[in-house]
């Protein structure tokens, strides 16, 4: 009987470090198969964005936490966007996943128009924002209608020159290249292996 209650006991531990293994194991993989994913969005994001793309791909960041219940998870997530009332505006997400923005009320968007021989950038680009907005607030832009009424430009006419402040459109459609499922799928090929490495360095290591 003692022995048995040994051999029991024995079992018992054996089962406990096979358990623990099993989730160091997981917990390592998990995050191996992140930073892969992760990579693989940071090649997409340079693809995408031709202006940047370097830049802009060090915007998707990763972090690692425990899942209550559930064991080690990692979230990927972008930087690159904007608050507002109605949440976060990933503008990476839309590119690579593709997005139909329309706009919330009126007809038309109204995209900053730098002029030619201007430097481009995000201060141009408010300082056009804010000029414009004053004159259109003052009714002095002029509507011109473009492509047989889809699109439209916001003119500010003046004897000696005249200046596009916006382009207006009713819609911007970006196609995407990829979806989420798309690197879910990437993810859950790569976890089975990543898992039988970490088992068999454990092994190797007798941990």
């Amino acid at each position: 009987m003692r022995a048995t209650l040994s051999g029991v006991a024995a079992f018992g531990r054996f089962v406990d470090g096979q358990r623990r293994r099993a989730a160091s194991a997981t917990d390592s993989a998990v995050k191996e198969t992140a930073r892969a994913v992760q990579a693989a969005v940071r090649a997409d994001v340079g693809r995408v964005f031709a202006r940047g793309g370097k830049r802009l791909a060090g915007a998707v960041r990763l972090k690692d936490y425990p899942d209550r219940g559930r064991g080690p998870a990692s979230l990927i997530y972008s930087k690159f966007g904007r608050r507002n009332a109605g949440g976060y505006k990933d503008f990476i997400a839309a590119r690579l996943f593709g997005a139909d923005i329309r706009p919330k009320s009126g007809e038309w968007l109204a995209i900053p128009f730098a002029p030619r021989g201007m430097t481009s950038g995000r201060r141009q680009t408010a300082t056009t924002r804010k000029r414009g907005a004053a004159l259109a607030a003052e009714g002095r832009l002029d509507f011109v209608p473009i492509k047989g009424g889809r699109m439209a430009l916001l003119v500010h006419r003046r004897k000696s020159y005249e200046r596009i402040y916006f382009l207006l459109v009713k819609r911007i459609r970006f196609p995407g290249i990829t979806s989420p499922a798309a690197y879910l799928a990437r993810a859950l090929a790569r976890m089975p292996e990543a898992f039988a490495r970490a088992w068999g360095r454990m092994a190797f290591s007798g941990r």
